[in-house]
């Protein structure tokens, strides 16, 4: 009787192990929608807006790995099933910092249209100790009549506490971190176009 109630106890406390071991959270997908984190200082600037028109004419996903952008206290982070409406939402944050941003590859190029090509190069998400960590870089091509053009990666970080890996932080930290990359971007293409014609050589 002992034997067989040892016996009962070992197969209970085996069978909750299993348990324990094989739960793994549910994925959390970031949402394709774009929600920024715009700077104090961009807020109360006074600076004029800039007289150029961004035309975003091309976003592409270029990572070879398309679907997780990360693993965060053992959760999978997905990417939007739409990257492409993704990263036309983010672009749209330049709206925000003194930028006109339009999103049409049909546009007739005006003479102070900045033409804009973004490609996703990283995003990645991942857990340091206590916290998290979201990392991204973007590719800008940018291209305005009679200038020399923008080629260049710009890259957003950010670590914060992870409170309990949910869907609304992870996708915060991705928002602020594509924020960042932003806020590096739209300075240059503010100098893009108050860059002076250059004259036929």
């Amino acid at each position: 009787m002992i034997r067989i109630r040892r016996a009962a106890g070992a197969l209970a406390l085996a069978t909750a192990s299993l348990a324990l071991t094989a739960w793994v959270p549910a994925p959390v997908e970031i949402d394709a929608v774009f929600v920024d984190r715009v700077p104090e200082g961009y807020q109360k600037s006074k600076e004029p807006p800039a007289a150029c028109a961004v035309n975003v004419v091309e976003v592409a996903d270029l990572r070879r790995a398309k679907d997780t952008i990360g693993v965060v206290a053992g959760r999978s982070v997905k990417a939007p099933a739409d990257t492409t409406a993704w990263l036309t939402s983010i672009m749209g944050g330049l709206n925000a910092r003194g930028l006109a941003v339009v999103s049409d590859p049909a546009r007739a190029q005006g003479a102070n249209d900045i033409t804009v090509r973004v490609g996703l190069k990283s995003v990645w998400l991942t857990a340091v100790s206590t916290n998290k960590a979201a990392n991204v870089v973007l590719h800008i091509r940018a291209e305005l009549a009679g200038r020399p053009p923008i080629d260049a990666d710009y890259r957003g970080s950010l670590t914060n506490v992870n409170w309990a890996s949910t869907k609304d932080e992870l996708k915060n930290l991705t928002n602020a971190a594509f924020a960042e990359a932003l806020n590096a971007i739209a300075p240059d293409l503010r100098r893009l176009c108050e860059t002076p014609l250059q004259a036929p050589g």
